[in-house]
């Protein structure tokens, strides 16, 4: 099983989705330093104003990142061990896919970004989750 677990497609997938499951631990601990990105960013992509946005609504976006960032990782270590089926984890991968598309056009867009001195790190954000798509895109057909 550790064999199986160590091959080489194996450990370059594991390096990719490791960074869900650290993200989805840190957004669960440190969520309150979540609440007001998440709150600048909807309103930046909804181009509102002075808009009260429910706290617990974004309490609730937070967490359910972070679960679904940790669940997803885990289901693809036990599929990538054929402890489940396959077809899970393969499924996962779309959804991580889908998850970080959403999440690079709402959080990491520097065409939505006011201020110049943000510019750059969105388009550093925007070009790294691109890379992590493309990496996860071509595990798809591997696993």
């Amino acid at each position: 099983m550790l064999n199986n677990f160590l091959k080489k497609k194996n450990m370059q997938l594991i390096l990719i989705v490791t960074l869900y499951f650290f993200a989805g631990i840190n957004k669960l601990i440190n969520n309150k330093m979540y609440i007001p990105i998440f709150k600048n960013e909807l309103i930046n992509l909804l181009k509102l104003q002075k808009i009260n946005i429910n706290i617990n609504f974004l309490i609730t976006l937070v967490y359910l990142a972070g679960i679904f960032e940790i669940l997803s990782t885990i289901i693809i270590f036990v599929g990538i061990n054929n402890i489940i089926n396959i077809k899970f984890a393969k499924y996962t991968i779309i959804c991580l896919i889908i998850f970080t598309i959403f999440a690079t056009i709402i959080f990491h867009n520097p065409i939505l970004e006011k201020t110049t001195e943000k510019i750059g790190i969105k388009l550093y954000h925007l070009l790294k989750n691109m890379s992590i798509i493309g990496g996860l895109w071509s595990f798809y057909d591997i696993v």
